[in-house]
């Protein structure tokens, strides 16, 4: 033994957090007065290593300390080496950390290692120091020992403490397997007991980047995820194709355990199962960001390996992607957590649900006229009203010449364009890249001019259907076709390769009937980065009842002739006339379909957009609509 001024103090541990715990023990809250902690650089679980170190070490220690984190105790070599250790010395403490000990250890002398009180005795008993100097010491050392050991619950040493104490439950329903006495006696019994845990090292064995679990069981796994983290998930789900549960008591319990923040794709096969499902297509959608596709254009345009289930699972930037594989004719999923796959799949889920229709969240069942929309975007999205392409809208109703040289001067123009630029600026000023934008109905370039201005725009595409507007567009930007780029193309169907940093709107979304306004979001939402804005800039009218034709007609009137008030006080009397030919186009409803901030907010949240918006003018008048620019955005 040691002299009475020096006591050699042996420190045991086992798994990595183990390891942390006795090196603290090591460095501070036992480097004290006399004492000599040392520790092993071997786990107790390496076997032989560790025994040969450990039993020379032995020979000179005075007091032994042996560390149980949550779940070591449970591991098969811990039983014979804490007897080893307490057989060699007399004076030996297991020290318990959230570890609940169960026979033989619980025969043996311990501490909880995570109450100051106990190290104190402890200190006490082996230095033979005055309580009061052994208090002094702990108090001041155990404060960065409890930040230490709250790292016990977090990751990875959560998982690690959990893994051992499920293999040790596991190992303690085999001894009791074993000792079943119908099974002994039954060898068909025995069988499928053997198969089960056959079936479990089966699965252990194939983890490397991959963990395979029966398909059967994915709704299972899922629910504990979002129980547990309350995870994001996005995800692809194919209805009736593998996963049958959505309708069923799993698929409520997936719904309720749902963070509000996640974003699922329904896939149906045919317009029969979109409205079978529609109930719990609504109540999915009530909860949180709901789309819906057809299984045909999901194969068309993404094919394989996207063009089935799989879900990204998202706790704090801890990705994990699930998908169905086949193996040798059973289903299974396949959890990985390579970042590379996770990624590639995140986003071009992203760009699926790009091309996905939104359900919106509302508290009712929808509409026959409200379904049979929802029908046609899904499975007929070019169903659309027809267009004269040659005499478009504007042109049959009002002088390009007079409207190219007077729209200017309209009350609130200038000042709405002027706020688009500045959203745009604002909204640019940290981007180093130049920006690629659209605009959408450019007309006859009134707009399109002040963008070609801006020297942070690489290159406009400025989409026109009216023919003669086009022309005269294409007139006005024929020297700047490397800048400009003008194209006689209908703005609800305009899809090239490639998207936008910006979409521009100017004065030209009224001009698209209410029935196709829904179709052009989608198209809008096709051509945009993520993260990119639509800047809209359009006549509104005041609030009023929709499907009243009367109630309509007035609200038009009420917002045209302030605007022919005003034009009339400046004599701009070419100006008016052309704001008369434009309240006359909206009662006939023959190109001029201008409808209220709520019903264009309706159809924003309906198509998945998130919004704000600013009013220009009037300022002093709230019964006549007026003019606003909105900025809509996708959420990410």
């Amino acid at each position: 033994m040691n002299s009475h001024n020096s006591k050699n103090v042996f420190i045991s541990w086992t798994g990595e957090f183990g390891k942390i715990i006795a090196l603290y023990l090591r460095d501070d809250l036992l480097h004290y007065d006399s004492l000599n902690p040392w520790i092993s650089d071997a786990d107790i679980t390496t076997g032989a290593p560790w025994f040969s170190e450990t039993n020379r070490a032995l020979e000179r220690a005075d007091f032994g300390i042996i560390c149980l984190t949550p779940g070591s105790s449970k591991r098969p070599w811990i039983n014979f080496e804490a007897g080893f250790i307490f057989g060699k010395l007399s004076n030996c403490k297991l020290v318990t950390f959230g570890e609940k000990l169960s026979n033989p250890l619980q025969q043996l002398q311990a501490i909880d290692g995570m109450k100051a009180e106990d190290w104190i005795n402890l200190l006490e008993q082996m230095t033979e120091r005055r309580r009061d100097e052994c208090n002094a010491w702990v108090q001041m050392k155990f404060p960065e020992f409890e930040k230490l050991l709250r790292r016990i619950d977090q990751s990875p040493y959560a998982y690690l403490s959990e893994m051992d104490r499920a293999i040790g439950n596991i190992q303690d329903s085999v001894d009791r397997l074993k000792e079943n006495k119908l099974a002994c006696e039954n060898v068909c019994f025995q069988q499928v007991i053997l198969d089960s845990y056959l079936e479990i090292q089966k699965y252990s064995s194939k983890i490397n980047k991959n963990y395979y679990v029966p398909a059967f069981q994915y709704p299972h796994y899922l629910i504990s995820l979002q129980n547990k983290f309350n995870p994001i998930v996005k995800a692809i789900a194919l209805v009736k194709v593998k996963e049958q549960f959505w309708q069923q008591s799993l698929g409520r319990e997936i719904l309720l355990t749902s963070n509000r923040n996640n974003i699922r794709v329904f896939v149906f096969a045919s317009e029969e199962q979109l409205i079978e499902m529609l109930d719990t297509l609504q109540h999915h959608a009530n909860r949180y960001r709901v789309y819906a596709m057809s299984r045909s254009r999901l194969s068309r345009e993404f094919g394989p390996p996207y063009d089935q289930n799989f879900s990204i699972v998202d706790a704090s930037n801890n990705k994990l992607l699930a998908n169905y594989e086949n193996i040798q004719g059973q289903e299974f999923i396949c959890f990985t957590a390579d970042q590379n796959i996770v990624d590639n799949y995140d986003k071009k889920l992203d760009e699926i649900i790009s091309k996905a229709v939104f359900i919106p969240n509302i508290n009712r069942n929808l509409r026959d006229v409200e379904i049979e929309r929802l029908r046609n975007r899904m499975f007929n999205p070019n169903h659309l009203t027809d267009y004269d392409t040659r005499t478009i809208e504007m042109s049959l109703y009002i002088d390009i010449e007079d409207y190219d040289k007077h729209e200017e001067k309209h009350a609130y123009y200038k000042e709405m364009m002027e706020r688009m630029i500045s959203i745009f600026r604002e909204h640019n000023h940290h981007n180093s890249e130049p920006c690629q934008v659209l605009e959408f109905g450019a007309g006859t370039g009134i707009f399109t001019d002040r963008l070609a201005s801006i020297e942070e725009i690489e290159k406009i595409v400025a989409v026109e259907i009216d023919w003669h507007c086009y022309k005269k567009l294409n007139s006005k930007f024929r020297r700047k076709e490397g800048k400009v780029k003008i194209l006689h193309q209908d703005s609800r169907t305009y899809d090239p390769d490639g998207v936008f940093d910006y979409i521009f709107s100017s004065f030209a979304d009224h001009h698209i009937k209410i029935i196709d306004k829904e179709q052009y979001f989608e198209n809008v939402k096709r051509n945009l980065k993520p993260n990119a804005l639509m800047i809209v800039g359009d006549e509104f009218l005041p609030e009023h009842d929709s499907n009243d034709k009367s109630a309509r007609e007035a609200a038009l009137r009420n917002y045209h002739n302030h605007i022919i008030d005003l034009a009339n006080q400046q004599q701009e009397f070419v100006l008016a006339t052309l704001e008369q030919e434009a309240l006359d186009s909206g009662l006939r409803e023959i190109g001029d379909f201008k409808i209220s901030c709520q019903q264009y907010e309706e159809l924003l949240t309906n198509t998945g957009f998130e919004f704000k918006k600013e009013k220009i003018g009037p300022l002093d008048k709230s019964n006549v609509g007026g003019v606003y620019v909105y900025v809509a955005w996708l959420p990410t």
